[in-house]
């Protein structure tokens, strides 16, 4: 395999292949070929219904993009990448930017990173996006990821919910209490006051900026 400077994950699904083919080998087999024959690095397997491919993010690989898709209809396409702890949230890239398809099933390829911004108050590149996702959000997922909790995606659901105690609780399929005792737990851990305008709103853009980012999936 050659070397690259950047990688993508391109993110795609044929109903009717994986409709017909129960271990979707065939769906697999039918893009490595592709690649191969126009001798293009790549990798790919199945997750949740999806074909995921990893390769180049080169305009060779850009032109055996469009002829995946003309095989087996929409792909989404990540932002590029040059380090391996990037591959999960470019896989959630490549997911957003499939949702940004058409849903006629004619062949069709989006670019995470050539949509428009997702906001006036957010950056457009990944990288700050990113940042800005870790300077409010790092703490808090470090200790989701150390102690196996939900507290970012319940302040997401939360902030989504315009801070209403009896929508979020419902979305979370929590008690009310439970989710009081979260957001707490929230407040202590980010040192923001979701009571405060300022602080709310600073969580909100994060959130939003994890989610354009790959960094959080989009609710």
């Amino acid at each position: 395999m050659r070397d690259v400077d950047e990688c993508r994950p391109h993110l795609t699904v044929d109903p009717l292949d994986l409709r017909l083919q129960p271990l979707t080998q065939l769906l697999v087999e039918r893009a490595q070929a592709l690649f191969s024959s126009e001798h293009i690095p790549a990798i790919a397997t199945i997750k949740d219904a999806h074909l995921l491919l990893l390769t180049g993010a080169d305009a060779a690989a850009d032109q055996a993009l469009i002829g995946l898709s003309e095989a087996v209809g929409r792909v989404g396409v990540s932002a590029g990448f040059s380090e391996l702890e990037g591959l999960a949230g470019a896989a959630r890239q490549a997911q957003i930017a499939l949702s940004r398809t058409t849903q006629s099933g004619e062949a069709e390829v989006v670019r995470f990173d050539t949509g428009t911004a997702p906001s006036l108050f957010l950056p457009s590149e990944t990288s700050q996006l990113r940042a800005l996702a870790e300077q409010v959000l790092g703490t808090l997922q470090a200790y989701d990821q150390h102690r196996g909790t939900p507290l970012v995606h319940t302040l997401q659901v939360f902030l989504e919910e315009n801070r209403s105690w009896v929508r979020a609780a419902e979305r979370l399929f929590i008690h009310r209490q439970t989710l009081v005792a979260r957001i707490a737990r929230i407040e202590s851990i980010t040192g923001r006051d979701l009571n405060s305008m300022e602080d709310a709103a600073e969580c909100w853009l994060a959130v939003r900026a994890a989610v354009e980012c790959g960094e959080l999936p989009a609710s």
